[in-house]
């Protein structure tokens, strides 16, 4: 259904309709709830990010990974953060 709705979004990565966006909110509530076992990114991992075009240029170093469900969360920090730059750290949930 979200799919469907947010079909005339631009395949940019960066263009979301409000569907999206609630969508998206309702994830991020729901994987707040979860206990989840962080561990250093092995190479693979690093490889994984690194040859991600979308996400990867959000994060400039790799710092931990979960394999949650089939998917991979990563947490990657940035080499220039605080205002009026984004926050130090980005999570992102990869299948």
């Amino acid at each position: 259904m979200a799919r469907s709705l947010a079909s005339d979004i631009p395949e940019d990565g960066l263009g979301q309709s409000l569907w999206v966006d609630l969508v998206w909110a309702w994830r991020f509530r729901m994987a707040r709830r979860r206990p989840l076992r962080w561990r250093r990114p092995a190479p693979g991992d690093m490889e994984a990010w690194h040859g991600h075009t979308e996400i990867a240029r959000f994060g400039d170093m790799l710092e931990w990974v979960a394999d949650v469900d089939g998917r991979r969360w990563f947490i990657a920090s940035r080499d220039w953060h605080g205002w009026p730059d984004p926050p130090e750290f980005a999570v992102f949930a990869v299948a």
